[in-house]
């Protein structure tokens, strides 16, 4: 058997991000959203320095919450996943101790081609109101005054 591999930082190849650091007392230049939606992963720190000088949240917002629309409304656009969602939906009936006849079944079924745009449109009403709710709870207990 061999010897366990050990992963201590010296093992480990060493990885450089770029330096590209804003001067001291400079202003970074701004960004449009999909610079920093990619810049976030690349270079996160000059990133970051940008959005405080700039800090711009609607494009963000709204970007975020349609990747996460269609991301969740993709998958209900094919059969297998209209399937799993009346699975889901028959599972968690009969957890209620629900009857479930030939009707209900034949309901779901026909309701599950509207799940993509009921999912899609949920989540970019709901999505929005969310974060709002938290950067208000946010804001409230992170201020002092």
């Amino acid at each position: 058997m061999d010897p366990p591999v050990s992963l201590a930082a010296a093992n480990l190849p060493k990885i450089y991000m770029s330096n590209s650091n804003v001067q001291p007392g400079s202003t970074p230049a701004a960004k449009n959203v999909i610079a920093r939606f990619i810049g976030i992963i690349t270079a996160p720190g000059v990133t970051f320095q940008s959005v405080v000088a700039s800090p711009k949240w609607l494009g963000m917002l709204v970007l975020t919450t349609l990747i996460i629309a269609v991301g969740n409304a993709l998958p209900l656009t094919t059969e297998g996943g209209r399937e799993a969602l009346v699975e889901k939906q028959v599972n968690t009936l009969k957890s209620l101790n629900m009857q479930l006849n030939d009707d209900v079944y034949a309901r779901l079924r026909k309701q599950s081609a509207w799940a993509p745009y009921t999912t899609a449109g949920g989540m970019i009403v709901f999505l929005p109101i969310v974060a709002a709710a938290i950067a208000g709870i946010l804001s409230s207990s992170c201020t002092h005054g």
